[in-house]
């Protein structure tokens, strides 16, 4: 397969994003005057935040690197009964002073660039999105920045400690779904991703590459309470060497009264391997409480067979009660999609936040990760935990204020930790029609 493939791949999704923006701009208007509206959002906030991390003596970070932040973030929304547009722009400006620098730097950091429409039809429905992000990796808490759209752990993120360094994102995601009121469906779906680092440390691991996906699925109404499906994809990996996959997978939904029992298969085949999955899972909906729990069993390319599985939950507290959202969940699973490691990945989190006050509000959130490379062995763990504080000053500016811990700690013996104390200030403006 051509190498000039996922350069197509990022012409055509680029020519599509452009197409879609264009396309959806104008029922911004219609917006206003039907169901939904229209909303913008400016938020304004400072931060103070003081850094104390320790590694190796190699490493440029260690010592204590103090930060004042100034972000600036627009959000525009467009909704009626049958389409959304959103668009977001955020970024901001700091002042750094710490072991890395020579005295005290200024300079923009982390920019992102948000753009999604989604149109739902009776019989059909189409969403295209854009995201394009410039993220300092020295300034950014570890799982948080590992975490993608959908919540999942970014393949890369085992790597993305390490010192210094500036991850560039553009990634394009489009899917369509036909005769999604008849009993046969099919969903079209193109995913482009394209990753690239500047200024990273001599030893660094982590590499440019960019991902294409395409995808075809079928779904298959047997009964109103049990649904089939099945779907073929395509994927490039483009980096230092190119990879090509091809892929099956299919499915079993059963709906019962209070949430639903899935059985999926899956196979991937390519260059550089083949891997086999096979889960089963039961998800519960009753009217405070949504949890899931699967297992499964999934094959590396090395033939080595991995037990898998899923677990989350999410209960809301009553009104009257001072607690908010308590949420959990543990997952177990062997990846390799936008690369060619294999990784066995195992992560862990909990959250919850409870009301000292009607005004003040305290959270607390805990994770750990862990990534195996399924060939070589080597590990690293990941954890963080973090204890913060918001406070209304007004119903338009909050304070806040936090703490946080995090280590990073290969099988290599080179960890490294830190802990941090923020400050911050935040101010909302909101237009709505």
């Amino acid at each position: 397969m051509s190498k000039q493939f996922p350069k197509r791949i990022i012409r055509n999704a680029a020519l599509c994003g452009v197409l879609a923006s264009t396309v959806a701009l104008p029922f911004t208007a219609f917006a206003q005057s039907d169901e939904g509206g229209f909303l913008m959002t400016l938020r304004l906030a400072e931060r103070l935040i003081s850094r104390d991390s320790s590694g190796p003596d190699t490493s440029t970070t260690n010592g204590v690197t103090n930060q004042a932040i100034s972000d600036v973030s627009l959000r525009v929304s467009s909704e009626t009964r049958t389409e959304t547009l959103n668009f977001e722009l955020g970024g901001g400006y700091r002042f750094v002073d710490g072991p890395s620098t020579d005295g005290i730097s200024g300079e923009f950091t982390d920019p992102t660039l948000r753009l999604s429409y989604a149109q739902d039809a009776a019989a059909s429905a189409i969403s295209v999105s854009l995201f394009a992000s410039r993220t300092d990796l020295d300034n950014t808490s570890t799982l948080n920045l590992a975490r993608t759209a959908d919540g999942t752990l970014d393949p890369d993120f085992a790597d993305l400690t390490q010192d210094g360094g500036n991850r560039n994102r553009l990634r394009f995601d489009g899917t369509l779904s036909l005769r999604d009121d008849a009993p046969f469906g099919l969903t079209f779906g193109l995913q482009v991703d394209d990753i690239s680092y500047d200024n990273l440390a001599d030893t660094s691991t982590l590499t440019d590459y960019t991902y294409g996906r395409i995808s075809a699925k079928a779904r298959f109404d047997i009964t109103e309470v049990m649904q089939a499906n099945a779907g073929v994809h395509f994927s490039q990996t483009a980096g230092a060497d190119t990879y090509d996959r091809y892929g099956i997978d299919a499915g079993l939904i059963l709906t019962q009264p209070n949430g639903q029992i899935t059985v999926d298969a899956a196979a991937t085949d390519g260059d550089d391997g083949s891997q086999l999955h096979l889960s089963a899972a039961r998800s519960f909906t009753l009217e405070d409480t949504t949890a899931r729990f699967g297992l499964g069993l999934s094959r590396a390319s090395t033939d080595d067979v991995f037990v898998t599985g899923t677990a989350s939950f999410k209960h809301t507290f009553a009104d009257d009660s001072p607690w908010g959202n308590f949420t959990a969940s543990a997952d177990r699973s062997l990846t390799r999609e936008g690369r060619d490691d294999e990784d066995l990945v195992t992560s862990l989190s909990v959250a919850t936040n409870y009301a000292l006050t009607p005004v003040a509000n305290l959270r607390l959130s805990a994770g750990f990760a862990r990534s195996e490379d399924v060939a070589t062995g080597d590990m690293v763990d990941l954890s963080q935990a973090n204890l913060s504080m918001t406070y209304a000053l007004t119903p338009d500016w909050t304070a806040s204020a936090g703490i946080g811990m995090q280590s990073r700690d290969p099988s290599d013996e080179t960890a490294t930790e830190s802990t941090s104390l923020s400050l911050g200030l935040a101010r909302t403006f909101d237009l709505r029609r």
